[in-house]
């Protein structure tokens, strides 16, 4: 099995990634609550993970089946290893905040499946340093942010409404959320996973168009009028 952790040699390669991840997470984005709460769960997730894998890795390369990222014996460690963590995280929330794991679900065990997070580890996997847990901080702020985005866009298209559900993290804050437009005429369907895509698709499509304005156009001249050829059809 080749390693997985090419993908992130390759341009776009995080963006491709964040939203692979938010494929298993796109009804989590129903509002700004819950979109926080699984987004600094993951985030914690991932840095707790590669802060373990920092002191292990090392340790582990050193046996011939485990030096490859993605053998299946490296796949399984870095499997139970966020398993555990992902469980650990679910019984500290269940004690602490019990509404919290009742209103998420499914959503927050499924942080284990999560794309950014797998991908992530295998590279840590290889190299096991510093950087890694600086890499983690940042990719894990644009998942919590790109959900987060997610989630205000959706409430705002189907209520009117944004940052609904904030008690979820802090009992003192609002459940519901702040009215952007009075009287506004509910749309259903951003409430529901597949106006989730929809506004995922339309995220997207902004930010490409970003990008391609910001591309520069190459310059193309027309060659001079005394160096173009004519052909008649005569031989002379």
């Amino acid at each position: 099995m080749k390693p997985l952790t090419h993908l992130f040699n390759s341009s776009g390669s995080v963006s491709s990634l964040v939203v692979l991840s938010l494929a298993s997470l796109i009804a989590a984005s129903s509002s700004s609550g819950l979109a926080l709460l699984i987004g600094l769960s993951s985030w914690a997730v991932l840095l707790i993970c590669t802060a373990v894998l920092c002191l292990v890795a090392p340790m582990l390369r050193k046996e011939p089946l485990l030096l490859d990222a993605g053998s299946a014996f490296t796949l399984s460690i870095v499997a139970a290893l966020l398993a555990t963590v992902v469980t650990i995280l679910s019984v500290t929330l269940q004690l602490l905040r019990y509404e919290a794991i009742v209103f998420a679900g499914l959503w927050l065990p499924l942080i284990a499946s999560n794309a950014l997070i797998y991908m992530h580890l295998l590279g840590t996997w290889e190299q096991a340093d510093a950087a890694a847990i600086k890499v983690a901080l940042w990719r894990g702020a644009l998942f919590c942010s790109v959900l987060l985005g997610l989630a205000v866009m959706r409430e705002l298209l189907g209520t009117g409404v944004v940052l609904s559900n904030l008690h979820l993290l802090n009992p003192a804050w609002s459940a519901s959320g702040i009215v952007i437009i009075n009287d506004y005429p509910r749309l259903k369907l951003f409430a529901m996973s597949s106006g989730g895509l929809l506004v995922t698709a339309m995220m997207l499509a902004l930010i490409n168009w970003i990008k391609s304005q910001q591309t520069p156009v190459s310059d193309r001249r027309t060659p001079a009028e005394d160096k173009r050829v004519r052909v008649t059809g005569r031989i002379r």
